[in-house]
């Protein structure tokens, strides 16, 4: 999805970031998104940087919105676990890779 909401997309191999993020959402899965979430936001932001991915702002005000959130949430009710969230729109990694690899058809 960030190759898509980029008009200036610089990823050399959107393949392999698309794997990369596939393999990001398939441990959370795996985990029942039972995970921390500013350590797996991370994840994702450092494969962003490694497959030299261009952000729009409104990804970059979303991810950093959800950081906020995140920690509000925890200091609020340690219980509350944003990537619990996140699992009720992804679903499973089998639909998102779909959707990953779609985008990433459209950017080659």
């Amino acid at each position: 999805m960030a190759l898509a909401f980029s008009e200036r997309q610089t990823c050399p191999q959107p393949q392999a970031f698309v794997d990369d993020l596939v393999g990001l959402f398939s441990t959370a899965v795996a985990w029942g998104f039972e995970v921390n979430t500013s350590e797996w936001m991370a994840a994702v932001l450092e494969s962003v940087r490694r497959h030299q991915v261009h952000l729009a702002s409104e990804v970059c005000s979303v991810v950093v919105t959800a950081l906020v959130l995140e920690g509000w949430s925890n200091r609020l009710d340690p219980d509350i676990c944003i990537m619990q969230q996140i699992r009720q729109v992804v679903f499973g990694s089998d639909r998102l890779r779909s959707r990953l690899e779609e985008l990433a058809k459209l950017l080659s």
